[in-house]
């Protein structure tokens, strides 16, 4: 059983998509979700480092872009490597199990039925 993570915003930029050496796509991308407003009045954001495999990515990288609003249902992983430099590195990033297109990209067009209700878009070939 794994724990679950919600995240409700809008990607930060394109999703990089690629293919992996078995033939898995993968998209990576990050959501910026509003975090209110700091003391000194201006807008705060947290960002979120997210990854995607198989048919959802396949679906991330169709149907969405820089700016477009997105629920992604997933759950919060910690990477930790030593780098180059000896030191101790540490990265947290959300493996999606399931996205919502609260917006998607014109110039892609609209998925056939309304992805919010599909449970066929649920990714079960995920690698981990």
């Amino acid at each position: 059983m794994y724990g679950r993570t919600v995240i409700l915003g809008r990607l930060g930029q394109d999703p990089e998509v690629r293919q992996a050496q078995n033939g898995t796509v993968c998209a990576n991308f990050s959501v910026a979700v509003d975090a209110g407003k700091g003391k000194d009045g201006k807008k705060l954001t947290e960002w979120y480092r997210c990854v995607a495999f198989g048919k959802t990515a396949e679906l991330i990288a169709q149907h969405t872009g820089k700016g477009l609003r997105v629920l992604i249902e997933g759950e919060q992983v910690t990477n930790q490597w030593k780098g180059k430099d000896g030191g101790k590195h540490t990265s947290v990033q959300t493996k999606v199990w399931r996205v919502v297109f609260v917006d998607w990209k014109e110039d892609g067009g609209a998925p056939e039925k309304d992805p919010g209700d599909a449970d066929d878009f649920y990714d079960d070939d995920l690698p981990w």
